[in-house]
This record gives structure tokens, sequence and C-alpha cells, in this order.
């Protein structure tokens, strides 16, 4: 019986596991991950005269010791999600102190350390938390038992005291010999399990990524190196001694004369900082879309990030933008899912818990069918627009359906809701009726039809859904209350996972599993100082350390990665990182600044080629030289034909693309200008001041709709506007009084801070993006209203109106109302329509006049008033026509936390009664006429006064201080 340990700090190079596996028919071949079989294949099929491969005898560690388990084991295996559900009952059933519903995954990680790596806990002396902590643990071990379950780790400990050798013999009669190849995380059970499958035959030989030499990155093999030769396993050692540069990486050397990567090694290897992380993806796809014109294979590009989270929110619009298909191997959030979130809603109606907003989703879901008519749910917010006070729940839909005049499309959407929704929550029910009962309901509001023909992702949320709910059936739960079975579900949700099914392309995985391909290049995002390596310490470390586990160094085990994926990569690997927290500049990780002492980093070249439509809007078009709209825009909406356009001018560089200023002139530019604005048309106020600021920019983004989206890390302005309206209009919708006063000044708070967390609770990146989360402590900070709408309340109590020529009016006498009221198609200057919403309107009884306010995010002093006095005057225009009432106040509210509090109201025109007030209506009339007669003309030169600094087509524009 011969037991050997072949370890080597160059294994990605080496092809020492095809050699073994070749030339041992016999032998057992272990690889660390299932994933790594794959590739072990597709390396032989290239090895291969024939392209073909019969693979026998290849397991990974994990699928080895379940088969074993299977043969010897007395309990079943219970899933990670039914595990969850289990310490979630526990948790919920017991008056814990320290531990909370919020600590199952912290409670499950100190399950597995203890159970892996052997640990007794009796006798142990702890501190009060961590005895709290012991305590779940045996809990929940013998609820486990009662059930007839084990875990993962559990399972290895019963493999280990019961297996014999005649166990492995009948699974694997012809196995003489075993290899372990490159298993780099070993748990002591797995080690213990190891050495005792090493006596059940006749020769065992592992080979290991280590070097006793260099403990930074091989440090977490050690105790495992140091166990395996005390067991008399022959050592060899089979270092590098060629390339002195792989003897230099990562151990503490300082080079003068630095090494050249490409030279050294063969491969390519650059570094690149970015702004943000959107930047970091987006020079990723440009770099791939360049390898990919070059004749490189997709599927053999491998992605991975240090923190997956920053990045995957933004991945999918990047690379889309890009036309880079790829193939995710990172599980999504199931809580993130479009469909989930609609059967989010649903649970919540089952528990007869929900809201306005909850109702509106529903009508507008895209995966629920609950009425033909799209206008229904247009319908449903007029009329709660209506109710001053405040109603959820199914009172809210008896509510409504007591409604004069309701529409036929709405009143049976709501029916059929009472009709499949309204369930009693206290009801007790077994598991197998619940879900059974659910699956109806899905069935009924037209679920099964949409899946039909719904895309992979959402099949995939469906599927790994009614997987997460079976498995709710297989445990011995009882009979529960409806609503605790809800609560369950959305527990499911909240920590379920899935993988949409893929085409192929670009590989997106973990860092950890991006060690199991063959790739060609291999792409490394947010290498960091903040990130990478990982340097925070879990939570849950303190409590392991009082029971003596000792956890796996997570720096050593990043830097490790590093270096084999620096080994591994055959052509190339390219590090990007950016900014994080509160840095003023990016901060490359340690891990880089190690590797800049012994080599010379280059950069990633930047290319002026055109790689995506977004690239493409930047630089417009060459037929635009010649003063005329080329003949795709003649034929098709410009934003329609942008990807033909893209196609025709991939390649060119920004300055052959260059040039065009001035006016329409050609007849049939003419012509498609008078059909396209025609007297059916709606002009907006924001369209209108578009172009009196600058009719070049104008042209390109609304006529030619060139106007490029940025895909910031940080809020963008429309992002930022959208989520403060809504905020304030929910807020005066369930805020009955209309106008704060000293009396209900604290129920207008309070209604405030719940307004506000329902609606920030439906963007996930407020807890994702450092960006985000920033931005919305400026809303609401730990339950307290944040500064912009501490101020905003303030003014709304203790604020004046400043009027033109009168004295000043109190906010706090004036009266909401109407928010968010929108009107269409009304004729207010010649014969031209408008259209527009209006953030808010209000009225004083005492002086019988209304007036129309509009919420700015930006500061106030940086609009652009002078050259574009048209939104405010134009919506007064339109309250006194549908209201048939004076309007004689309008301006902006600033909701910027820098506003000064005495000028957060803007008042653009005073008392109706004096004559500025006619003087400014006629303005703005006479504006909007040069705004509509030049745009129907084809006037689009630069603005005289346009600030010029921010246009994003400056490189196309010939204004002469341009």
């Amino acid at each position: 019986m011969t037991k050997k340990l072949i370890y080597s700090d160059i294994n990605p190079q080496l092809d020492t596991d095809l050699e073994y596996y070749q030339e041992h028919d016999n032998a057992l071949t272990i690889l660390p991950y299932y994933e790594m079989i794959t590739a072990f294949r597709n390396r032989l099929v290239a090895q291969a005269p024939n392209g073909a491969v019969e693979l026998n005898n290849l397991i990974s560690i994990a699928q080895l010791l379940q088969e074993l388990y299977v043969k010897v084991g007395t309990k079943q295996l219970i899933k990670e999600q039914q595990l969850k559900y289990l310490v979630y009952e526990l948790l919920k059933n017991n008056d814990y102190k320290y531990f909370d519903h919020k600590s199952i995954d912290y409670i499950i990680q100190f399950m597995n350390q203890v159970d892996a790596r052997l640990v007794d806990l009796s006798e142990q002396e702890v501190s009060a938390p961590t005895a709290e902590l012991i305590a779940i643990y045996q809990a929940i071990k013998e609820e486990l038992a009662e059930q007839g379950l084990v875990t993962k780790w559990q399972s290895y400990q019963e493999l280990l005291n019961n297996i014999e050798q005649e166990d492995f013999a009948y699974l694997y009669p012809e196995i003489e010999e075993l290899f372990l190849y490159r298993l780099q995380i070993i748990k002591a059970v797995e080690l213990e399990l190891i050495l005792k499958l090493a006596d059940f035959v006749s020769d065992t030989t592992i080979v290991l990524d280590y070097d006793p030499e260099k403990q930074k990155l091989f440090h977490n093999l050690k105790d495992v190196v140091e166990r395996l030769e005390a067991e008399d396993f022959d050592v060899e050692a089979r270092l590098e001694e060629e390339k002195t540069l792989i003897q230099d990486l990562f151990n503490d050397q300082f080079k003068v004369d630095k090494y050249n990567w490409q030279q050294e090694m063969g491969t390519k290897l650059q570094v690149s900082s970015k702004a943000d992380v959107v930047e970091e993806l987006k020079a990723t796809a440009r770099k791939i879309v360049s390898l990919a014109k070059e004749g490189q294979s997709l599927d053999r590009i491998g992605i991975a990030f240090s923190s997956p989270d920053r990045y995957l929110q933004h991945l999918a619009r990047v690379f889309n933008s890009y036309n880079l298909p790829y193939q995710q191997q990172i599980p999504h959030p199931l809580a993130e899912s479009s469909l989930l979130q609609d059967i989010k809603v649903v649970l919540r109606l089952l528990q007869g818990d929900f809201t306005a907003e909850d109702l509106l989703v529903l009508l507008k879901s895209d995966w629920l069918e609950l009425t033909p008519a799209a206008a229904a749910d247009y319908h449903l917010e007029q009329i709660l627009k209506e109710i001053r006070f405040p109603v959820e729940g199914w009172n809210l839909v008896d509510l409504i359906l007591e409604q004069q005049e309701l529409e036929a499309e709405l009143q049976t959407a709501l029916e059929q809701l009472q009709e499949y929704c309204c369930w009693r929550p206290k009801e007790e029910v077994s598991s197998e009726e619940f879900t059974a009962r659910l699956k109806d309901l899905l069935t009924d509001l037209g679920l099964a039809q949409v899946l039909a023909e719904a895309p992979a992702d959402i099949t995939a949320a469906w599927q790994a859904l009614q997987s997460q709910i079976a498995s709710l059936q297989d445990l011995e739960l009882g009979i529960k209350e409806v609503t605790e079975w809800v609560e369950l579900v959305q527990l499911a949700i909240k920590e379920g996972t899935y993988t949409p099914d893929s085409n192929g392309g670009v590989e997106v995985t973990g860092k950890i599993e991006l060690r199991s391909g063959d790739y060609d290049y291999i792409f490394l995002l947010g290498m960091s100082e903040e990130l990478y390596p990982t340097i925070r310490q879990n939570p849950i470390d303190k409590y392991l350390e009082e029971v003596n586990i000792k956890v796996d160094n997570r720096e050593v085990r990043d830097r490790y990665l590093l270096n084999d994926h620096l080994l591994s990569a055959n052509k190339g690997i390219f590090m990007l990182y950016s900014k994080t927290g509160n840095q003023e500049e990016a901060l490359s990780s340690a891990c880089i600044e190690e590797l800049s002492r012994v080599v010379e980093l280059e950069e990633i070249p930047e290319t002026d080629e055109i790689y995506s439509q977004q690239e493409l809007q930047q630089v417009v078009g060459l037929d635009l030289q010649e003063r005329k709209l080329n003949q795709v825009a003649l034929d098709y909406d410009w934003g329609q034909g942008l990807e033909i356009k893209a196609k025709l001018t991939q390649g060119q560089v920004r300055d052959d693309l260059a040039g065009y200023n001035g006016n329409l002139q050609a007849k049939d530019n003419l012509n498609w200008l008078q059909n396209k604005y025609n007297d059916k048309y709606n002009y907006s106020a924001s369209f209108l001041e578009k172009y009196l600021e600058c009719p070049f920019q104008f042209l390109l983004d609304k006529v030619f709709e060139l106007e490029e989206i940025e895909y910031e890390e940080e809020m963008n302005p429309l992002e930022r506007g959208s989520l403060l309206h809504r905020i304030l209009d929910q807020f005066y919708t369930k805020f009955a009084a209309n106008k704060v006063t000293e009396e209900n000044y604290q129920q207008a708070y309070e209604t405030l801070v719940q307004v506000t967390k329902e609606v920030l609770n439906e963007y996930n990146l407020f807890e994702h993006s450092f960006y985000w989360a920033t931005e919305g402590s400026r809303y609401l900070d730990n339950d307290q209203l944040g500064i912009v709408l501490e101020e905003f309340l303030e003014n709304e109590l203790n604020g004046t109106y400043n009027q033109y020529y009168s004295k000043s009016i109190p906010a706090s006498e004036l009266e909401v109302k109407e928010t968010e009221w929108e009107f269409k198609n009304l004729n207010l200057v010649d014969d031209y329509l408008f259209a527009g919403k209006i953030d808010r309107i209000d009225y004083h009884s005492g002086r019988d006049v209304m007036g129309v306010i509009d919420y700015k995010t930006g500061q106030l002093q940086y609009k652009k008033l002078s050259s574009a006095p048209v939104q405010i005057p134009l919506y007064m225009m339109a309250v006194k026509q549908e209201f048939a009432h004076e309007v004689g106040m309008g301006g902006y509210f600033g909701l910027h936390p820098k506003e000064d509090r005495d000028s957060r109201y803007k008042i653009l025109l005073g008392n109706q009664l004096r004559k500025s007030y006619s003087g400014k209506l006629e303005e703005a009339e006479d504006k909007i006429r040069e705004a509509v007669q030049g745009i129907k003309s084809g006037k689009f030169g630069p603005g005289e006064n346009s600030n010029c600094e921010f246009c994003n087509y400056w490189a196309l524009c010939q204004k002469e201080d341009n």
C-alpha cells in the first residue's frame, strides 16, 4: 500500500490529472468541484485524435461522499432551504435573547463549521451569546433527528463512523487506486474520510497546490499537509525551478528590474482603474467585443467579481447594450425576479395586509391576467386619489367597489381578486392543502398561460419557487395558520435563488468556481483595496473562536485564487477596479500592489472604435455632414434604426463622424417634421424648454432620439426625481388633512416616514449599492426623516409663498387639492395641443386662488428660467382652463439638501390682479409659439445662451466658443 502527496506551486500549468487518468484504468479520479469535470472532459477532447472520449471513474469529492452515505447512512439529507425553514420555526417559537429570524444564515454557518471541524461542544466555557448559539445548535440537531433528517456535514460524520471497506468495494468493485487532484478547501471531517478511504485501496495519490515557502498563498493547507505527512504519506515537491518569476510571486520580493509578464509567461497581464463599477463593466464589454472581432470564442472567456452584488445589478443592461451573450453561473436572488415581486403581492393579499399600491401592481402585472383592459389601472389611480383617509386591505377593495360609475373592467378585476385571494388568514391548514390552494390560485390568475411564452429567466424563477415550496411538504411542520404558511413562502422568496438557462457566451461565475474552468481569457473585476482580498471579519467568527474553531484565512484564500487565475489563463488576464465607499480615487487591491513589486503592469489599452449603440449615439452618423437625415431615419423610428446604423458604421473612429451644425433644409426632411409634429401632436413644457435652451441639442435628443442613457452606479437625476415624486404623491394621497399644521404635524411626520419606507423598500439598490444607500439616508435615516424630507415637511408648516407685489402667504394656509395631476389635448396657445403632469395644485380659501407647484430635485439656481420660462405659465393656463378657477400662484419647490430654507419656494408669477401677471403669460405664449414654429420649420442651430460644458454633443457642435 502506497500513499503519496505531490504538491506544486504551478499546478494550473500542468496536466498531472490527465496523465494519471489516462495511465491508470483502475483509479478513481476525485476532483474538488463538479464543474471541474466539464473542463477536464474538454481538455481530454482536445487531446483525443477523433475528438471523442468516454469518461469513467471521474467524480467530485461531494458526489463521492454522498454516494457512500446513501449506501451506509440511516437518515435523509436535508436541503438547504428546508434547513432554513426549520431554523426559522425554531427561532419564531422560542424567545431567544441574542438571536432572532435575522440570524438564520449565521446560525447555519455556525452549525456547519462545528460539524465540519468535528468540534466537541461539551464542557465549553463560553460567553452568554455563544452559549445561546450552542443551545440553538443542539435544538436543531434534536429536531432533525426526530424527523430522520441530517445535514451534509452531519452525514459525513455518520459516514466516518460507519463506512467499511466492503461498502466501498460494493460501489466501486474495480477501483484499486485513489487520485485526488487539487482539493483546495479540506475540512477536518473530509480529511478523516480521505484517510479512511485510503486504507481501502492499494494506492492513494493526492495532488495539492502548495509551497511551504509561500504561506501568503498556501497557509490554509498547512495543517492538511502536516497531517498527511504524519500519516506516512510520501511527499514529492514539484516546485517551479526554471521560471524565477513564479518563485518571486507573492513571496515578499521587491525587484528593481521588474519582469515583463508576456515575455516570461507568454500571456497578457493588464490592469485598469475606472470611475465606478459600471465603467468597469463597460470596459470589460468593450475588450471582450474587440477579442471576439479577432476570432476569440466567447465561451472560453471567464469573468468573476470580488463582490458580485455590486456588479450583477448592472450586468444585464451593460452587456445587453453591447449585444454580448453571457451565461451567468452566479445565482440570482429570487426576490429580484419581476414575477416573484408580483407573487409577493398576492401573498400579502392572502394575509389581508395590502395597500393601494399593491392593487396597482397586480393590475399592471405582466404575469398575472386579471383583466384585458389596460385602462383599468388608470381608472383605479383616479379613484385612489379621491380617497382622503387611510384604508387598506379588503376594506379598501370594498370601498372602491362602492364607487359610482365604476368601470366594468376594474370591477371585474377587483371581484376576481376577492374571489381568488380573500382567504381566512387564521384558518389552519396542512402544507399539502396550502400549496395545492396556492397553485390553483395562481392558475386562476392566468399564470400557467403566461409562463408558456415567458422568457427563460422568468420560467427559471418560477421553477425555483416551485422547488422551494415543494421542500415545505417534505418537512413535518404540522398544521399551521394560512398566514404562517405565507410567511414561510415569503422566507423562501427572500432566501431563494435561481439560475436562468443560457445559450452560451461569456461565462460569468464566482471567483472560486472560476478555478474550475479552462479559459483563454479571465477578467477579474472589483480588484480594489477594500474589496480584494477579503479582510473584513465574518460576524460569526467571534463565536467560532470561542469554541476553538480556527477559520480559514480569507485573505490567504483570495491571494491564492488570484495566483491560480494568473497561471491558468491560457492567453491573458485583465484586472479592473474602481472607487469604493468614500474613497476620493480608485485604490488597487493589496494583491495588485504586491504583484507590481515584481512585475511591470500594463494598462488595458483604450480604443476609439465603436462597439455599441450607445457609443454610436455619441457620434451620430457620417451622413449628417450632408445636412440631411439619412434614409434609415426617414423609413424608421430613429431609435429602432440605430442598430442598423451601428452595424453600418461599426469600427469608424469618432473623429470621422463629427461636423454637422445648422438647419435642416431638404424638402423631404421638412415634410417629415410637419408629419411628425402635426395638429394632433401634444407638446410638453419640458419638450419646448429643451428646444429653447439649445435647438441643436434638441434635434439630437428629441427628434433623432439619440439621447444617451448613462448607466451610472449613483442615482441619476431622473431616478431621484421619480422617487421623490412618488413619495410626495403617496404622502398627500394618504394624509387626509391635505395641509400641515401645528396640530397635525406629528401625524404628517409619521405618514411621511411610512410612505418613504414603502417606496424605498421597492428598490433593491438601496440595500446593495453604497451610493443609493447614501442617497436613501437623505430621505429616511433610522426610522426618522432625512434632511430632504424633514426640510420639506418643515416648509409645509412654516414656509411662505413669496409673491411679486403682494404679501407672503404662509404655506400652512394652503390646502393640497391635487397631486400628480395629468392633462392632455388641451388647446392653450393658438391651435396647438399640450400635455403634462403637474406635481401639485394648491388652493388658498382666503384669497380664493389656486397655485401650481413643480418639485425640483436639483438646486434651483441651476434652472435655466431666463431662457425658457414656459413650464409654470403653461401649467397655470392648464389649471385655469380645466378647473375654471383663477390661478395666481406658481413656482418651484426645491428638494435638494443644499437648497437654502428661505428659497425653497421660487414663485415666478404673482398676484393675478397685477399687470406683471398678464405680461408674463404673454411672454410665455410668445416663447411657446417660437419653439413650435422653429421645430416645424427645421431651425436647429446651436443656442446662443446654452451651457455647453456638460453637453453630450460638444464634439459635433461647431459653436465658436465650444
